[in-house]
């Protein structure tokens, strides 16, 4: 947005002085060249130079040619292949403010803002007056400046009404009927920018490749934009009748976008952003709805087996403007419902088969299948930073995991303790009564893509001699007392339970 309203700007203010240069210097315009580009100089707040053709006509329509043009300030450089300028001439004894362009076509174009490139291919604007709407159409190429990103090939077409400065009002655009085509976005948007006083903020941090959020944006302009999109694509997948509203004051952002066709459900995110306060703060709640999990484990590149209409509601906290910056601040509580579906528990299963070896029953978890077909998959996700705490509960299987994940170096170290209740006769996931009611240890380390979970030998070592105390609360400790009660007899039950606790004061003692 800035971009357009700099360079609507700039040819408002070039067309004035270079009229100017017709009007008092109807001689060859080349010989004049050094006169014209100073007199556009004094008018505008750019630096012009034209190195190539410059050609112009007085007969009605009165027409400009001019090309290899380069123009500057602070902000932007616009280097222009060519331009072609037609002008009402009756307009001419006018207030230079209600001055018409017939027609502006620009070819071969460079526009270089500090965190962008655009280069039009062709842009027209048609019967362009201060205050009214006029037609424009774009054939462009956006390239951010951020590292790794593709060129964004844009069709723009719409309405734009552009209001010059008057004294204490600056400057600002209107766009009706602006409809975008490119691979990322296709749909329609009306949007309002005005530009503040950028006297208003001191101290803004210098702006860099990694900023997400463009700083002098945010704070130069106010900005309200109201898109119905039919098409929204983000890592190669298509998502279909997206509403996005974008609300900016004084700093002030609010990003309202509604996903209706999410993945087979919905998504429904807001983003609040505080630009003034340093570092930026940003708030976002989430709110998805019967999003299919498999492909949403598939957008995410995860290698999970997960079929359920899932639904989450999460409040996320950050601060700073890089990703490194919003990584190691987030703060972040969610909650889901994995409703009804299956989830691949291989890799849980496999543990439980190593544990079960000690109590030589593995007959029962050998008889799981790696998929659950869960009834009931309900839980909280709460991030601080890289420290994380899991806790959910599939069907009799509950899981409480803390850990660190750390996203900037794709790591993470994990311990999660299952526990498995008692479960339905009908249900196939059984274990051996010793393990059922106790939590047992399960690491996961490694790389965030593919992390190896495994049983935690010291975490292991740990439960086994909190299990054996008397005063165990554990689920082991009851049934080994069960066992003693039915198997030892009763005048060597006092002294079982003593070599339990010996037993489980030896292991602490290793530790």
């Amino acid at each position: 947005m800035r971009i357009v309203i700099r360079f609507v700007g700039i040819f408002f203010a070039l067309t004035i002085a270079l009229l100017l240069g017709v009007f008092f210097y109807v001689q060859d315009a080349n010989r004049l060249k050094p006169e014209i580009e100073a007199l556009i100089n004094e008018n505008s707040d750019f630096h012009v130079e034209i190195n190539g053709e410059l050609k112009w006509q007085l007969l009605p329509p009165l027409t400009l040619q001019i090309s290899n043009l380069v123009a500057k300030d602070d902000e932007l450089q616009i280097d222009a292949g060519s331009v072609n300028l037609k002008m009402d001439l009756s307009a001419m004894w006018q207030d230079t403010d209600r001055w018409k362009i017939t027609a502006l076509q620009l070819t071969d174009t460079t526009v270089i803002a500090e965190q962008s490139t655009i280069y039009l291919q062709q842009f027209e604007l048609e019967n362009f007056t201060p205050g009214e709407p006029a037609n424009f159409f774009a054939d462009a190429t956006y390239t951010a400046a951020a590292k790794n990103t593709q060129p964004i090939d844009t069709l723009l077409e719409g309405q734009i009404t552009y209001f010059p400065a008057i004294d204490t009002t600056p400057q600002r655009i209107h766009l009706t009927e602006f409809s975008i085509d490119s691979a990322v976005a296709k749909g329609v948007c009306e949007a309002d920018v005005r530009e503040r006083d950028a006297l208003l903020y001191n101290g803004l941090p210098e702006e860099t490749d990694d900023d997400i959020l463009p700083l002098a944006l945010l704070l130069g302009y106010d900005i309200v934009a109201d898109c119905d999109l039919r098409e929204l694509t983000i890592n190669e997948e298509t998502f279909q009748n997206s509403t996005l509203k974008i609300t900016n004051a004084a700093g002030q952002l609010n990003i309202l976008a509604d996903v209706q066709d999410f993945l087979g459900g919905s998504v429904l995110t807001n983003i609040d952003v505080d630009a003034i306060t340093v570092p930026i703060q940003w708030t976002i709640t989430p709110q998805v709805t019967n999003v299919d999990s498999q492909r949403l484990m598939d957008w995410v590149d995860q290698r999970l087996r997960w079929i359920a209409p899932i639904a989450v509601n999460s409040v996320i906290k950050m601060q700073g403007n890089t990703e490194a910056d919003l990584l190691t601040s987030v703060q972040a509580q969610s909650n889901f419902d994995g409703g009804q579906g299956q989830l691949d528990i291989s890799a849980i299963k496999q543990q439980l088969m190593q544990l079960a070896v000690l109590t030589r029953r593995t007959d029962k978890v050998a008889a799981w299948p790696d998929l659950w077909n869960y009834e009931q998959f309900t839980g909280s996700w709460a991030i601080d930073g890289t420290n994380h705490i899991l806790r959910f509960a599939l069907d009799n299987m509950e899981v409480d995991a803390t850990g660190t994940v750390d996203y900037a170096n794709e790591s993470m170290d994990i311990l999660a303790n299952v526990t498995l209740n008692e479960a339905p006769e009908t249900s196939p996931f059984h274990v051996n009564s010793l393990l059922e009611g106790t939590p047992i240890p399960i690491r996961c380390t490694g790389p965030t893509a593919e992390p190896e979970c495994k049983l935690d030998d010291h975490a292991v070592q740990n439960l086994i001699a909190d299990a054996l105390r008397s005063d165990s609360e554990t689920g082991l400790r009851k049934k080994i007392e069960d066992k003693i009660e039915e198997d030892v007899p009763e005048e060597y039950q006092d002294m079982a339970r003593k070599l339990l606790d010996l037993l489980g004061g030896s292991l602490e003692k290793r530790d």
